[in-house]
């Protein structure tokens, strides 16, 4: 059984920079994109190990709070394992 995650937006803001491309492994704390909103410039990061599965945004585009940016399929060896 394959479990996806999404990671969202909690800003409204630009995609300054996205750091993850799809099919790639990302790990726990890992950044996946930067959004530039209006006070800072912010990493979102992914808040388990797995594989992305999608990446919805690109650099330049505007994102809403609720906006999906990508989805992650979930790497059950280190949910066994322990991320830490």
């Amino acid at each position: 059984m394959k479990v996806r995650y999404e990671i969202i937006s909690p800003y409204h803001g630009v995609i300054t920079r996205v750091l993850s491309s799809p099919y790639s492994y990302i790990y726990e704390g890992e950044s996946v994109c930067l959004i530039k909103t209006e006070n800072a410039l912010v990493e979102i990061k992914a808040d388990l190990s797995g594989s992305i599965e999608s990446l919805y945004v690109k650099q330049g585009e505007v994102v809403a709070p609720g906006k999906v940016l990508a989805t992650i399929e979930e790497d059950f060896l280190s949910v066994n394992a322990g991320s830490d």
